[in-house]
């Protein structure tokens, strides 16, 4: 399956010969002019916005260019996730990382031709007591000189907040953010939920992720995986890494059943409600904070298998934009 790729300004620049030093260098330079030629009256959104699209894109590239592959079948699973857990207890993999998604089956939309093709995740460095997540959305877009337009939008990890209520903004809180047509709240929601599973699934041990691995070299690493050859799998999954595939995939393989939208399959009768089941239903996949301090993550079941189904169109569920 094929996959969106993040397109940093580097790239662009690079492949116009506009760009030829190693990337720390090149964005040091940009962010350099960049505060030489701030003028009064310029928009300070967009000057933050500009800084934090450098900042990023080169802890990318210092980091070697991690990214996760998101399969269609847990696009709808991870975009709904319960986080309940405190802002506390996140922890990015690197200092910033890419998820892609596929350029077919992706629910992602902002409308029948654009959809969420990729992002950065990225946690910047202040010198104030309060983290900051930032998302850089790719949809598609370009400028009139072809380069990536992308959109920038972040959320405050308040200390005593838990994860969920700092993803659903209030009324004034979106009006605040919101920039542009990708910026549309119900998808931004979706995006942070996707970005907040990958910290926990790539810093945990759950087998919905695994590392990528050359195309020759997958029946051979899934060979070894079966038969627990820990040496040959990281033989195969190093390989991949010196050739610069420096990624993971979430879900490949996996199939899950549709979830309804938000406000309707958290009042289905689970438990806590009083109201006679006469269908199964789903219960949302959700993160769970244990008595460790540790975080892992509770898959998507099956309420009262032994009910019918509810008639109910397939689909993926996710709530379209407004």
């Amino acid at each position: 399956m094929d996959f969106y790729q993040y397109p940093t300004f580097y790239a662009f620049h690079h492949r116009r010969g506009e760009a030829n030093e190693p990337p720390a260098h090149v964005y040091r330079t940009w962010q350099s002019k960049l505060v030489a030629s701030r003028l009064p009256g310029d928009d300070p959104f967009l000057m933050i916005a500009k800084h934090s699209f450098f900042e990023a894109e080169s802890q990318w590239y210092q980091s070697d260019s991690p990214f996760y592959k998101i399969w269609p079948g847990v696009i709808p699973l991870l975009a709904d996730v319960n986080v309940e857990i405190p802002c506390e207890y996140l922890g990015l993999p690197f200092k910033c990382f890419e998820v892609r998604f596929p350029k077919q089956e992706n629910p992602l939309r902002l409308s029948e031709t654009q959809v969420v093709r990729s992002f950065l995740l990225y946690e910047p460095l202040n010198d104030a007591a309060t983290r900051r997540l930032i998302l850089l959305l790719d949809t598609g877009e370009v400028t009139d000189r072809g380069a990536p337009k992308k959109f920038a939008v972040s959320r405050s990890c308040t200390p005593g907040r838990t994860l969920d209520s700092i993803i659903e903004l209030s009324d004034a809180e979106r009006d605040e953010v919101s920039r542009g047509p990708a910026m549309q709240p119900d998808l931004v929601a979706q995006c942070f939920r996707i970005a907040i599973s990958v910290c926990f699934l790539a810093t945990g041990a759950d087998k919905l992720i695994e590392p990528e691995v050359l195309s020759d070299d997958l029946a051979r690493y899934l060979e070894a995986r079966r038969n627990n050859d820990v040496a040959k799998v990281d033989r195969l999954v190093q390989k991949a890494r010196q050739r610069h595939r420096h990624g993971w995939n979430v879900g490949q393989g996996e199939r899950f059943r549709p979830l309804l939208h938000r406000e309707q399959h958290d009042h289905e009768g689970d438990e806590g409600h009083h109201a006679a089941l006469t269908h199964q239903h789903q219960r949302r996949a959700h993160f769970r904070l244990l008595g460790n301090n540790k975080v892992t993550f509770v898959r998507q079941t099956t309420v009262r298998p032994d009910l019918p189904p509810p008639d109910r169109p397939p689909g993926y569920g996710l709530k379209p934009p407004t």
